[in-house]
């Protein structure tokens, strides 16, 4: 695995040179230029000044004359989103494997690293369905010898998701507690996320300490209020769960993909898996 994080593609991102990078963040040149020419990301600390460091550059207006201020103040949010997000920024990632799994991980990855953890889920559910047909075919090319014709592919294609999961477990891609887990993501994960089932799963939530006051009297007084009876509160704890939800949830996924395409994952990483194309927009 590795942390795409590295001192070169920040510096690169901020459009700085080798010098003026340095100088900005407060990091000797010299160590951005051993960073850069080993491959190595930056250590917690060394991020954490980083991040601070750009957050200041990028808070006045002056710094940016051919920016509005509005992308200033963007930008300081991002820096401290990411800061905020610090430990999640040290985790190793999965490498560059397949065309089409690893850029739909990586955008659900990024979507946390910028507090977008609804659309980290809704992009983690899209990735883990296509990742359940794509090993159902791997397994029935594996056992037909031969590629699938199309027909065969579109067959897997409409495949609803309990669906897909329970071809997966009679074909034994999957064993039986990765199947209870898939079913469970999919009964009080992906379902209610696509199908916009809030009540579905805060019904039973409370939340404590919200205040109320009257309009006619002024008097003011603490309350506890539940999902089930309140529509505005089952928006609070729907976006506070998915808050929650959305790096465990993208862990387990990155796990799942990590076990089901060891083989090809270690391929990549020794340089065995042949040309990946790219197409150019």
């Amino acid at each position: 695995m590795e942390n795409v994080y590295t001192i070169e593609r920040i510096r690169k991102t901020v459009k700085m040179d080798q010098s003026k990078f340095a100088t900005v963040v407060g990091i000797p040149e010299e160590r951005i230029r051993d960073l850069e020419l080993s491959g190595q990301p930056p250590s917690a600390e060394e991020l954490k000044k980083i991040t601070n460091a750009l957050a200041a550059y990028y808070r006045t207006p002056a710094k940016l004359p051919t920016l509005e201020a509005v992308y200033t103040s963007l930008l300081q949010q991002i820096a401290e989103t990411l800061w905020g997000n610090l430990e999640k920024l040290s985790h190793q990632f999965l490498p560059q494997f397949d065309a089409y799994i690893e850029p739909l991980y990586r955008e659900a990855r990024n979507a946390i690293f910028l507090g977008l953890h609804t659309a980290a889920l809704a992009t983690s559910c899209v990735l883990l369905e296509y990742v359940i047909k794509d090993l159902i075919q791997d397994g029935r090319e594996k056992a037909k010898g031969t590629s699938l014709n199309t027909q065969e592919e579109k067959e897997i294609e409409k495949l609803m998701f309990w669906k897909a999961i329970a071809i997966a477990a009679e074909e034994k891609i999957i064993d039986d507690e990765e199947r209870k887990k898939l079913q469970w993501i999919g009964e009080w994960m992906r379902n209610p996320l696509m199908h916009s089932k809030l009540l579905k799963i805060t019904e039973n939530d409370k939340w404590a300490n919200v205040q109320s006051a009257s309009m006619s009297t002024g008097e003011t007084k603490m309350m506890e209020l539940n999902g089930k009876d309140h529509r505005f509160i089952r928006k609070v704890i729907k976006l506070e769960r998915d808050k929650q939800d959305a790096w465990p949830f993208f862990l387990w996924v990155e796990s799942f993909i990590a076990k089901k395409y060891a083989g090809t994952i270690e391929k990549a990483q020794s340089g065995q898996l042949g040309a990946i194309f790219r197409v150019e927009g």
